[in-house]
């Protein structure tokens, strides 16, 4: 079979390019074709796809590049359409697609917003959830074709009622994850080294992942470890929407007296380091379609203090390994939860993070994509 997957950026540091990098490979090893259209990718992305790139001009406003995106890919596409069985879109595109995947609605998110009273006191506003409205008709039009993808059976509600697409045409897989890489086992022989590194000694540590620092909840994870004595937050990722919100969130830092208490990583590749490093995943995310890095530190044995949107239903009830908190749960009950979560049982975490693995492999994953693409 030939596929040809169409979105902005390949890199393995975006959660759409992962995903497209890891069902791409198993169908490579099944003897499949696979081509990717793209803007931009990294080289080691690339190895083994044909590569097609999407010319958008450099610069731009993200604003801008999205719609750039969805006529240049259609270009792209169209050439590309006579070569290959299946275009599968994981981002905006005015091309003629048979499967997109949905990796977040953003009117669902826009919803959340005008629902939290106390949006500004995270240092939020409405908009920072979502793009605008205006943008809405690119972001959703591979959607009004074809099969689409929801990665929870809650976005899936949220495709049928907030966007009109009909139930028989959403099929439900969930994002994976890479038990040969993720592993308590291997969380355990990285940890000494990475805690060094990180020059945490015994203290507590927890760890925030995510590129979208307003809608993840970031300040809302800083305002907790602010009703801490020691623990430390280390940050990993980087938010290439608004290049102020790094200095924002290390003001408000700063303010409530967690001046080298908040450390920011910036993007990394090597995320198993900081899993090994911290001692749980804090993940108070407003909105979230399904967090890679959630089934990424659950497989490595890392527990996970996180809200609803974050830790969604197709999880489970997972004991101390998965602690949730009210979507708009004030600071400390989030500090709450901390206290709790540092220093829990390993061996039930241990137990869980296996049967994450099992569940969610990306072979699984990619066999399910595939019987999609086979009708």
């Amino acid at each position: 079979m030939k596929i040809l997957f169409v979105l902005e950026e390949l890199t393995p540091v975006d959660g759409r390019g992962r995903v497209v990098i890891e069902i791409g490979r198993r169908m490579l090893q099944r003897g499949d074709d696979v081509h990717v259209a793209a803007a931009s990718g990294s080289v080691d992305a690339m190895r083994g796809f044909h590569f097609h790139r999407v010319p958008i001009p450099a610069g731009i406003p993200w604003s801008l590049r999205t719609l750039f995106f969805a006529l240049a890919s259609a270009l792209v596409v169209s050439r590309l359409r006579a070569r290959v069985d299946v275009v599968h879109a994981h981002g905006p595109t005015f091309a003629r697609v048979d499967v997109t995947t949905c990796h977040g609605l953003h009117r669902a998110a826009i919803d959340v917003a005008a629902q939290v009273p106390d949006i500004e006191r995270m240092g939020l506003r409405p908009a920072d959830l979502s793009r605008p409205r205006l943008l809405l008709p690119v972001l959703e039009a591979s959607m009004r074709r074809g099969r689409v993808v929801a990665l929870t059976r809650r976005m899936k509600r949220e495709l049928r009622e907030l966007v009109g697409i009909p139930a028989d045409r959403i099929d439900v897989i969930p994002n994976g994850v890479d038990g040969s890489r993720f592993a308590p086992h291997l969380r355990k022989g990285l940890r000494p080294g990475a805690r060094r590194d990180f020059q945490l000694a015994d203290t507590p540590t927890a760890l925030f992942v995510g590129h979208d620092f307003k809608r993840k909840g970031l300040v809302r994870a800083i305002q907790a470890l602010a009703h801490l004595d020691s623990a430390v937050l280390l940050v990993l990722g980087a938010d290439p929407n608004d290049l102020r919100i790094q200095s924002f969130v290390e003001c408000h830092a700063e303010h409530a007296n967690l001046s080298g208490r908040v450390r920011f990583l910036g993007s990394r590749e090597d995320v198993e380091r900081a899993y090994a490093a911290a001692d749980l995943l804090l993940a108070p995310s407003l909105y979230e379609g399904f967090c890679l890095a959630v089934l990424e530190a659950l497989a490595s044995g890392l527990p996970v203090v996180g809200t609803p949107p974050a830790l969604p239903a197709e999880l489970g009830d997972a004991g101390d390994a998965l602690r949730r908190v009210g979507a708009q749960a004030s600071s400390e009950e989030l500090a709450s939860a901390l206290r709790r979560t540092f220093g829990c049982s390993a061996d039930a975490i241990e137990r869980h993070a296996l049967a994450v693995s099992a569940r969610f492999s990306w072979s699984k994953i990619a066999e399910l994509t595939r019987a999609v693409y086979e009708g």
